[in-house]
């Protein structure tokens, strides 16, 4: 999600562009009736047109992305089998809150990406009210704690794409694209994707 996409007239400044997806995950004691417990960072790298090494204009630059996402809003869709549920929470600024479900966000990325017979997908969006934390390991990269649940995963590793995108945009004409590896091991795992249309 970046300035790929505008937005309203009356709108923020527009994102700065987003180059590539990371996940840092730890996968967690397996869940209750056989379910993955996915537990980390999801980070965006945005792209800048000069170095930032200034305090203020690192600030400014994060506040841009921030005030656009603010406004404009997110959603997200997780492709998984049929049979499996999902369950998708982001640490908050008052603690963590659990995504909720949206078929209308399911039937929009159903319509960008038609799933196979054996998969679907499942749509989510915030909870009113809701922000996420922000953290910032370095001046380029915005990351976010989650943890992502599902259940049953009866023959790991399984590979499960993530689109995430702008409220009011179909994700026909605009996604980011990162992907989660539902495995009990190794522990740890960490993705990088470049998948941005």
């Amino acid at each position: 999600m970046g300035s790929q996409v505008g937005g309203p007239p009356d709108a923020p400044p527009p994102s700065p562009p987003i180059s590539s997806s990371t996940s840092d995950t730890t996968t967690q004691p397996e869940a209750p009736r056989g379910g993955v417990v996915l537990d980390g960072k999801w980070c965006y790298r945005l792209k800048s047109s000069r170095k930032l090494t200034k305090k203020d204009a690192i600030k400014a630059f994060h506040d841009r992305h921030l005030n656009h996402v603010a406004y404009r809003g997110y959603k997200i869709a997780i492709k998984i089998k049929r049979g499996q549920t999902a369950e998708l929470s982001f640490l908050g600024t008052k603690g963590w809150f659990t995504m909720l479900h949206s078929s209308t966000v399911g039937a929009d990325a159903e319509t960008a990406m038609p799933a196979a017979s054996e998969e679907q997908w499942v749509g989510f969006e915030p909870p009113p009210g809701t922000k996420r934390r922000p953290s910032f390991p370095e001046p380029a990269h915005i990351c976010y704690r989650y943890r992502l649940i599902v259940t049953p995963v009866e023959n790991p590793p399984q590979a499960v794409p993530l689109l995430v995108t702008y409220t009011d945009v179909p994700f026909k004409t605009h996604y980011l694209m990162d992907v989660r590896l539902l495995s009990r091991g190794p522990k740890r795992l960490t993705t990088t994707v470049s998948a941005l249309l």
